[in-house]
């Protein structure tokens, strides 16, 4: 275990890739191998999980600041920040407090909209469930849901890998960043005034963020661009890794200058 754990591709800006709820920054392995080397693309693992050492969350905002000091430490002065899902709502949190530390940003599957009413229930039924049983039982079917149904036959392997890095979650990191994401504010102001560019990538399918919802706020502001998959769920670096690629290595090429 470290303070920060992180893997770096390539060498010039620095581009720092956030995963998303029990995940690690191996979920970012061989998609970064897809990104040109022109530029640093830094995978880190968030605090609890993986490789980097835990610090007990109580919101959003203490992940942000979290990651301005790893940002600080590594000298780093500005960055283009990408966020998994869950990384994309510290993205945006990031975004809030130290905009003047993005060039831009991207949303990878995610949403500045808070948690409905029912979502937020959901939450604290999942966090008493797996405070009574494990994070392994509820994970059991977790990951595989996230996939659009006709790719889950056609990524058996990948599906195994999220679910055993799932599954290896602490107890206590599954259930501060649960009712992190629970308590977290609505975040639309954030892409509203936010005058730099921005990137959404969302895919037709996905059960956790709906197509509906990122159309609604890619037009929030002139400087979102927003990117549609199809056939796609919650995970396109795997369902669709070539062309997430692709798009996000344009808007870091073209954002990287200015």
């Amino acid at each position: 275990m470290s303070k920060y754990f992180y893997t770096t591709h390539g060498e010039g800006f620095p581009v720092i890739f956030l995963h998303g709820f029990c995940e690690t920054s191996q979920i970012w392995e061989q998609w970064i191998n897809l990104l040109p080397k022109s530029f640093q693309s830094i995978a880190l693992d968030l605090p609890g999980f993986g490789k980097s050492d835990p610090i007990h969350p109580k919101s959003l905002e203490d992940i942000a600041r979290y990651i301005a000091d790893f940002m600080e430490e590594q000298g780093i002065e500005k960055t283009i920040m990408v966020g998994h899902s869950l990384g994309g709502y510290i993205t945006l949190e990031f975004a809030r407090l130290f905009p003047e530390k993005l060039k831009g940003f991207g949303l990878f599957h995610s949403t500045a909209y808070e948690d409905a009413e029912e979502k937020k229930k959901n939450r604290t039924k999942t966090i008493e469930f797996v405070r009574e049983k494990s994070v392994a039982a509820f994970s059991k079917d977790f990951v595989k849901n996230l996939f659009a149904p006709a790719n889950v036959p056609l990524m058996a392997k990948e599906i195994k890998m999220l679910s055993e890095l799932a599954a290896d979650t602490p107890k206590d990191t599954f259930c501060d960043y649960a009712a992190a994401m629970r308590d977290r504010a609505d975040a639309k102001t954030v892409l509203e005034q936010f005058n730099r560019p921005i990137f959404m990538i969302a895919g037709k399918e996905d059960p956790a963020v709906s197509l509906q919802d990122s159309q609604m706020q890619a037009r929030l502001s002139q400087y979102i661009t927003l990117h549609q998959l199809d056939n796609v769920g919650h995970m396109g670096m795997f369902e669709a890794p070539e062309e997430t690629a692709q798009m996000v290595a344009g808007f870091i090429s073209a954002v990287s200058k200015f």
